[in-house]
């Protein structure tokens, strides 16, 4: 889901932007057209804002992730070759027997139940969207100082945004951290402030 904290910096928790700021993909070629160009930039600078918010955030939530993924399965086969090595030296082969089904168990029957391979891929998924998104963004601002407001910067304008909109639209039930979310949500707002304005 799209945040945005720019438009309200009052409310501390990140809002749906499509319902406080009203803005509409279907409808952006025409309101690009309407906008002066303060209007413009005000509106480019703040997705940029809320894109570089979401794809640190997913990066980070990601590489958690990522870091779990890799210890749980990396114990968890440890554990198997463990249970196993016990069941063929005869010492305490019941336990080694118990040791290696289980730790088998949960990596074949429990993880993939949880989606949790699903999960760990949708984070990457959800982190490489977000960073073409705000990559997009930045592109179409260094458009928008050499073009002004021709078609090709609507047309450019369009592509990002229907990614965008995939995106928002896009639910993979992956997990949130709104500890995370709100740490991002300060660094993102203090390297934006502290960046020179043109």
């Amino acid at each position: 889901m799209l945040r945005t904290f720019y438009d309200n910096p009052s409310r501390r928790r990140p809002i749906n932007a499509t319902d406080d700021i009203g803005f509409v993909i279907g409808r952006s070629a025409h309101m690009i057209a309407n906008m002066n160009h303060e209007e413009f930039e005000a509106k480019l600078k703040e997705m940029i804002w809320t894109a570089d918010w979401h794809q640190r955030y997913y990066k980070k939530l990601a590489a958690r992730w990522d870091r779990r993924d890799y210890w749980l399965k990396a114990t968890l086969g440890t554990l198997s070759i463990a249970g196993a090595a016990m069941v063929s030296s005869g010492h305490a082969s019941v336990y080694g027997a118990w040791l290696a089904a289980g730790s088998a168990a949960v990596l074949g029957a429990l993880l993939p139940n949880y989606k949790w391979d699903a999960m760990i891929s949708g984070l990457k998924d959800e982190r490489d969207e977000w960073i073409r998104i705000f990559q997009g963004y930045e592109g179409l601002q260094s458009m928008f100082k050499i073009l002004e407001r021709d078609e090709m910067l609507t047309q450019e304008w369009q592509k990002v945004e229907e990614l965008r909109k995939a995106t928002e639209a896009t639910e993979r039930g992956l997990p949130e951290d709104e500890k995370l979310l709100l740490e991002i949500q300060k660094k993102v707002e203090k390297y934006h402030d502290l960046m020179p304005s043109e």
